[in-house]
Order: C-alpha cells, then sequence, then structure tokens
C-alpha cells in the first residue's frame, strides 16, 4: 500500500485519497491504534474536502472517530461526531446520516450522555433498509456499532431486558453477515451487557468465539480487541492460559 501511495506520486486526486483511506483502516488492524493511522486519515480527509467528496468525507470522519474512541480522547471523537453531522445534513443521504447519528450516539455514550446516545442511536437505527444491508466502513459494519451502544446506554439507564433484546439484535446482525471483524467487534462490546446482567453462560460463550476467530485470523494482529479479549477471559476464567493462546 504504501508503495502505491509512494508510486501515484501525491497527486491529490481521488486515487490518492482512497489509497490513503485503504492505507489507514488496514494499518490501524495491522499494528493497532498508531499516529500513522490518524496522520493517513487526515490527509485523506484533507483530500476530500478539496475535492468535495461528502459521502467520502463522512467515511472518512467515521474512520477518525473510531480510531480517537480506540484510544480513549472521547472529547476529540466527540469533536469528529459534530464536524460530520454537519457535512451530512447537506447531502441529505440516508446512509451517510445514519453514520452521523451511530457517531453522535457512540460519543454521547463515551461521554455519559446516555439519555442523548439512545436518542441518536436509535435515530440512526430507524430507516428499515438500513437494517438490511451491509454498512462495512472503516473495517466493519456500522450499524452494528450503533446497536453496541444503544444496547450499553440502556443498560445504563436501568433498562436491563431492552439492552439484551438490542445486544441479542447486534449478534444476529454480526453472524448473518459473517464479517470477521464486525462479529469481533459485536462480541467484545456486547459481552459487558450480559455480564452486567449476570447470563454468565451467553458471557462465556461469546469470549470462546471471540478468542477462536482471533486465532483463525492470526496473520492480523488485532491488538485493540487481542487485549480485550484477553482480559476478558483471564478474568472471568474462560480460559485457563489466554497467554498462551495468542502467543
Amino acid at each position: 500500500m504504501e508503495r502505491a501511495i509512494a508510486e501515484h506520486g501525491g497527486q491529490g486526486d481521488r486515487r490518492e485519497m482512497e489509497l490513503q483511506e485503504a492505507f489507514a483502516v488496514s494499518l490501524m488492524f495491522i499494528k493497532g491504534n498508531v499516529e500513522e493511522v490518524y496522520a493517513a486519515l487526515t490527509k485523506a480527509l484533507s483530500l476530500a474536502q478539496v475535492l468535495n467528496l461528502p459521502y467520502h468525507q463522512t467515511r472518512l470522519f467515521a474512520a477518525q472517530h473510531t480510531f480517537l474512541m480506540h484510544i480513549g480522547n472521547f472529547t476529540a471523537a466527540a469533536a469528529v461526531a459534530e464536524q460530520n453531522e454537519a457535512v451530512a445534513k447537506r447531502t441529505a443521504n440516508p446512509t451517510t446520516m445514519m453514520i452521523a447519528n451511530w457517531m453522535l450516539g457512540v460519543s454521547h455514550h463515551a461521554l455519559g450522555d446516555q439519555v442523548r446516545a439512545q436518542r441518536y442511536c436509535e435515530t440512526a437505527l430507524k430507516p428499515e433498509a438500513m437494517l438490511n444491508s451491509s454498512l462495512i466502513c472503516s473495517g466493519y459494519d456500522q450499524c452494528i456499532r450503533a446497536l453496541i451502544a444503544l444496547a450499553r446506554s440502556l443498560w445504563l439507564q436501568g433498562y436491563a431486558d431492552r439492552a439484551v433484546t438490542v445486544a441479542t439484535q447486534a449478534l444476529h446482525r454480526a453472524n448473518a453477515l459473517d464479517h470477521p471483524v464486525s462479529l469481533c467487534v459485536c462480541w467484545i462490546s456486547t459481552v459487558t451487557v450480559f455480564l452486567w446482567t449476570g447470563d454468565w453462560s451467553e458471557a462465556d460463550r461469546i469470549i470462546d468465539r471471540l478468542i477462536e476467530v482471533l486465532l483463525a485470523n492470526s496473520t492480523c494482529h488485532w491488538s485493540w480487541l487481542e487485549g480485550r479479549a484477553l482480559a476478558l477471559a483471564g478474568r472471568y476464567g474462560s480460559w485457563p492460559a489466554p497467554i498462551e493462546c495468542l502467543s
């Protein structure tokens, strides 16, 4: 990918933008949340803005938001979500609005405003057509991100039964898509809902499946997923020696 970018010669066109985006997303799953990822996303976003490509701007804002959430910079992620909302409103495109709403919902969830998180996530999930199609962006399905945030925000507000229902909906969607990264993102996030509600058997099943998929795709060093999977396996006794499993 780096060779392709170098050979393209920094022409500042759509092709360079696409190469920078692909490089950033692939690097995020290979090396983790390194500075090179954000630099490539920033470069691609600046090109999308110059070229006046609002849909691509939304995709790149979503990728930036994901990166910032991974490193725990929730305030910066919220600022990116707000910038993206302004772009999405200008397009009036259902997909870009859906992505804008889930980004705002995830940000409010992380910052502690669960009421607004619920409202934005539910708005993101309203178009029925969205739930019946694949929305892979930044490496995984965007509807799953909205469902995850909604489930967690519902539990934190005391709606445990609804939280489990939404978490189960996310799991069904991930299984239907059969997309490894989307599956892992779904499992690592929804398992907390089942742990919080005391459903240990379901939580244990999810953790086992998560580690199984990570092992099967060991050529990709999904460090941000591996670390959380190991912590869950070690803490809840799912595997006797989790470190050895991924070494």
